[in-house]
């Protein structure tokens, strides 16, 4: 079976028209913009327009490529309030080749963490006026001394160099709120795609886009009609399980335990999806929760009570389904010793449930605005959106690995360094007894 290989470029194009034509097919009304949230003034922007300056942007920003000369106008112009963002009815004409030039050189060479940076300075920004980002005026920003030693990425900048990327971050985000509802974020594992790109520049985005995001999905997939799950907890077992667990390893077993999580586990292990997409009923509960043998109703506080005892088990010493990182049992490191990760040892069908039923509750948290002391490791965060794992992600949980593997690292450049030296020797020296 023969596999057709096209340039990136050719398959990223036909990735967007395939996006806008099944957009435009489910709603007419997309032709001219992906978001309903967006101004009437602003409605005016073709679909194409939007995803193929969203693919340029994210284009830029990941891989340098260079800008198109409308979109360096369009930046040009979003600095200095002439044009505003979002706006497709005006037409962008090139800079002069002078000033386009300069524009493409103090808009060149940023990184990725610097980006982030500019996108969380522009956040910071936004909530001490009270506006939103996509609202600012980036011509007339300016970094404090409070930002400086904030954000030390952006100390050396330029104003006038920073003042263009804050525009352009204006620009990107402006056009990925209205075209992230068209893209798949959670299959992109192609690198060529735009929701790779997207989800690789997820810190340059703006937190108001994504929590917009957020608030749409939870609204869309919310469901009503169905029977609301009740549970029934015993404090007792759930004390002892903490008691026992503190003093006997085989006590901590997740599998066999008694704790508070362990019963929420087995009483919601059938409950279909669906049920834990209620929304909250009128005492603010997703499910109703009792303990058996202590009187009293449950009007909200037992049940926040139980999800949150959940989470304070996980991040225990008296449950194993979650282990302190090596940087807390070795003692020696510092960074982040408090957090948790998964036990390598829970491999079996039952402790895969377990851990399914962990991204359940985060699920059920996010979704209910239920925030719960899961105390885990940034490397744990990262995989689940997606991340790939780096060598200073390692180096954050387990320090004396990653330095061993540093150790193991240096000693293979040097081993080659050896071994193409000796090459070159024997060599020449077979070059000399040949002369």
């Amino acid at each position: 079976k023969r596999q057709l290989l096209l340039p990136t470029r050719l398959l990223s194009l036909v990735e967007l028209v395939t996006t806008a034509e099944q957009m435009v097919a489910q709603d007419p009304s997309a032709r001219s913009s992906a978001s309903s949230e967006r101004p009437t003034a602003e409605a005016s922007l073709p679909l194409s327009t939007l995803l193929l300056d969203a693919q340029a942007l994210a284009d830029h920003m990941s891989g340098g490529a260079a800008l198109p000369p409308r979109l360096l106008h369009a930046v040009v112009l979003t600095m200095e309030g002439q044009l505003p963002v979002g706006e497709g009815g005006r037409r962008v004409r090139p800079l002069p080749s002078r000033q386009a030039e300069r524009v493409a050189r103090e808009l060149g060479g940023w990184s990725t963490e610097a980006d982030e940076a500019v996108a969380a300075w522009l956040d910071e920004r936004a909530a001490a006026v009270g506006a939103t980002p996509l609202g600012l005026r980036a011509g007339r920003l300016s970094l404090t001394e409070h930002d400086s030693f904030k954000y030390p990425a952006l100390a050396e900048v330029p104003p006038s160099a920073l003042r263009l990327r804050a525009a352009l971050l204006v620009l990107f985000n402006d056009r990925v709120a209205r075209c992230l509802p068209l893209l798949d974020l959670v299959h992109a594992r192609e690198p060529w795609s735009t929701g790779a790109k997207m989800r690789a520049l997820a810190g340059c985005v703006f937190a108001e886009t994504k929590e917009r995001l957020l608030r749409t999905s939870v609204e869309l997939t919310r469901v009503s009609g169905v029977r609301r799950p009740e549970v029934s907890l015993n404090n007792a077992a759930a004390f002892e399980a903490m008691q026992k667990g503190a003093k006997f390893a085989s006590a901590r077993d997740a599998l066999r335990s008694t704790s508070l999580f362990a019963q929420l586990f087995r009483a919601l292990r059938g409950t279909a999806p669906r049920q834990l997409r209620l929304a909250l009923d009128d005492r603010g509960r997703l499910f109703g929760v009792e303990y058996g043998g202590e009187e009293g109703l449950d009007w909200g506080g037992l049940y926040r009570d139980a999800l949150e005892r959940a989470a304070e088990d996980l991040c225990s010493q008296h449950l194993d389904l979650l282990v302190p990182c090596p940087n807390a049992r070795s003692g020696a490191e510092r960074a982040h010793r408090d957090k948790f990760m998964p036990n390598p040892r829970h491999t079996s069908p039952l402790a895969r449930d377990m851990f399914k039923f962990v991204g359940q509750l985060i699920g059920i948290a996010i979704r209910t605005r239920n925030f719960l002391p899961l105390n885990l490791a940034p490397l744990v965060w990262r995989g689940l959106v997606g991340h790939a794992p780096s060598a200073a992600d390692a180096e954050e949980v387990d320090g004396a690995l990653a330095r061993h593997l540093g150790a193991l690292e240096r000693r293979a450049e040097l081993f080659e360094a050896w071994a193409a030296q000796r090459a070159a020797e024997l060599a020449r020296a077979g070059g000399a007894k040949g002369g």
